[in-house]
């Protein structure tokens, strides 16, 4: 939910919104969600504050659950 919120006001982030909060929700270890959701911000220049915030709230989890 953060990291959707987060990305969801950025309209230049809309894909890495849908994809990162996706892929977060459905895995239960943060370290894959941490690094994945992390990866496909990344190579979205327009998403690099997502990129970065959502890395940081998925690094700070230990369950995805609660994304």
């Amino acid at each position: 939910v953060q990291a959707y919120a987060i990305c969801k006001h950025m309209r230049s982030a809309s894909v890495c919104a849908l994809q990162a909060y996706g892929m977060c929700k459905r895995m239960q270890s943060a370290s894959i969600c941490d690094v994945q959701a992390y990866a496909l911000c990344k190579h979205m220049r327009s998403a690099s504050i997502c990129d970065l915030q959502a890395y940081a709230i998925c690094n700070q989890m230990r369950s995805a659950s609660i994304l």
